[in-house]
């Protein structure tokens, strides 16, 4: 509580958890001030950092089931750092293994392909990640951890993920929501990594909430535009209506022959519409 006149002190501290070097956080201060309700603050810094990882993260996407991939990294020197690189440890040596890129390699890679990294001005290393596969749809995550003789920077850990998946992207999972009290519709799109979209053969809703029609594919998405009965929504019982609901799709797709989407539909608001009215005693606040 401050004074009328006063002054007083806020203490921010900052956790950085990417790998920028520079800080702009902005800092929303609230006061019971008629005037000044809400105090907007900047703080800007700059991080002192010996070594830097890029990418900052390194994520090997939409593996097929047993198939192996990797990607690259550097460890960059910062400027007018003399760090050099003391060790790197890979946590899950199960599934990933690590390897320095000689520079011979290096040397004979197509400068033109895209999302290759490798002699980058201050470079220490140029490192490749390999994931070894696994037949499980889901994601393998693990971390690197970096050892330096910087005093700014003396450790750093690097988050890997290898994510596997079959043929098909779609959301699991998905909402209706409601505007104004009214439920919207939605669209459920379907893709494919590789290929074009598959065909829909049949659509399935266990509980018969919504309408839906399959739209003609488009390259390698296909899309269903899905609406809620409202009517027959509001015939289900309380615990019914806020359960999830089952969307059975039965495709082309060698992989993945049938899919499930669950679903919820919200709920009526009970709010009434009308404006609450607050009385505020006004002699309880500082005296300007």
């Amino acid at each position: 509580m401050i004074p009328p006149g006063g002054e007083g002190q806020i203490k921010v501290t900052v956790r950085p958890k990417g790998r920028a070097s520079k800080i702009s956080k902005r800092i929303v201060v609230h006061t019971n001030d008629p005037d000044n309700p809400q105090l907007g603050l900047v703080m800007k810094g700059e991080l002192l950092v010996d070594v830097i990882v890029k990418p900052s993260s390194i994520r090997i996407r939409d593996l097929e089931p047993g198939a192996k991939g990797s990607e690259r990294f550097e460890l960059i020197r910062s400027e007018d750092s003399l760090a050099t690189i003391k060790s790197l440890t890979l946590d899950d040596q199960e599934h990933f293994s690590l390897r320095e890129v000689p520079a011979e390699e290096l040397a004979n890679d197509d400068p033109t392909e895209l999302g290759r990294v490798g002699g980058s001005e201050g470079t220490l290393g140029t490192y490749e990640l390999s994931f070894n596969g696994r037949d499980e749809v889901g994601t393998s995550s693990t971390f690197i951890k970096v050892l330096t003789t910087g005093e700014n920077t003396p450790e750093l850990q690097i988050r890997v993920h290898a994510n596997v998946a079959k043929n098909l992207r779609y959301l699991k999972t998905m909402r209706f929501t409601r505007r104004n009290g009214e439920l919207m519709d939605r669209q459920i799109h379907i893709s494919a990594r590789h290929g074009p979209a598959p065909k829909i053969t049949k659509v399935e809703d266990v509980d018969g909430l919504l309408d839906y029609e399959v739209q003609k594919p488009r390259g390698s998405l296909v899309t269903l535009d899905v609406a809620v009965k409202e009517d027959k929504w509001e015939a289900l019982d309380a615990e019914a209506q806020a359960g999830l609901h089952e969307l059975i799709i039965s495709t082309t797709d060698a992989e993945e022959p049938e899919i499930v989407i669950r679903y919820r539909i919200a709920a009526k608001s009970t709010d009434t519409g009308r404006p609450i009215e607050l009385q505020v005693d006004r002699s309880a606040l500082p005296q300007r």
